[in-house]
């Protein structure tokens, strides 16, 4: 009998030793963390690991799914506290995809999507707006993720989850100290901008592009992916139409000043219509 004990206590303690190494208890998982967020890892440091924890059992919000499927969801939270150590710029809005893979970083489960808390500045020049309008401050900040789960979801992310993945969430991003004057485009001679006829075209060209940016952004607001394919050319475009303009501007006339900052006022009303 005694043998049979203390083959029962080696076996329990065996099982209680085995599985993964992500530290689990009945209601938490904690998993490594790995940033994969490129530039944005240079101006923001994130956490080495993170929990995903059961916030209540059974959401409320899902009960009426819940009774058609007969299936419970289980809702989580986790927590993601980032320090920002050098304020940056950008042209996009500071998102993190958060995701749970196992050992062979193959996707278990997907758990949301959020973003930093930034400031859009609307009363830069019209091209810093298009590629360094989003600014980030220094300092500590703290996401939310919530996600409902199966049980089935819940149980794969404690048996088989290895790693939470931290990822940015845009393609395109462009990224500058925040304060940094210093551009990274070549400039160009004032031989570039010659009569006033060719000014007159530039201006032209200008509303042009303002008036397919608007789109654009209005495309991108009502979830149109197709916009982030123009993206990358809309901004080539924008950044050779801002040169030209800069150095163009001590050239214009009255009028031409005029029909500039109309332009501009359009670009600028459309801003504070689509954030």
């Amino acid at each position: 009998m005694k043998k049979v004990l203390l083959f029962l206590i080696v076996a329990a303690l065996l099982v209680a030793c085995g599985g993964n190494d992500a530290k689990n208890e009945s209601n938490s998982i904690t998993l490594p963390a790995e940033a994969q967020v490129g530039e944005l890892g240079n101006y923001v440091t994130f956490p080495k690991e993170l929990k995903i924890k059961i916030k209540e059992e059974k959401s409320e919000s899902s009960s009426e799914q819940n009774n058609q499927t007969g299936e419970e969801k289980i809702k989580t939270l986790v927590t993601v506290s980032v320090d920002v150590t050098r304020a940056v710029a950008s042209n996009y809005n500071y998102g993190i995809e958060l995701t749970v893979v196992d050992a062979d970083y193959s996707e278990i489960c997907k758990i949301d999507r959020k973003f930093l808390d930034d400031k859009i500045d609307l009363g830069a020049e019209w091209i810093d707006r298009v590629r360094y309008s989003h600014k980030l401050a220094k300092g500590p900040q703290h996401l939310q993720f919530e996600k409902e789960l199966t049980p089935q979801e819940w149980e794969d992310i404690k048996t088989k989850g290895a790693y939470f993945i931290m990822k940015a969430g845009g393609m395109f991003e462009k990224f500058k100290a925040d304060g940094d004057s210093s551009s990274d485009e070549p400039k160009m001679s004032s031989s570039d901008n010659s009569s006033d006829g060719n000014l007159d075209d530039l201006l032209d060209s200008f509303e042009s592009y303002v008036d397919k940016y608007i789109s654009l952004m209005r495309k991108a607001k009502n979830g149109d992916a197709s916009a982030m394919s123009e993206y990358p050319d809309m901004l080539e475009e924008a950044q050779n139409l801002g040169e030209k303009i800069q150095n163009a501007k001590g050239q214009l006339t009255g009028s031409q000043l005029e029909k500039y900052q109309r332009i501009n006022n359009k670009m600028l009303q459309a801003a504070q219509e689509l954030q």
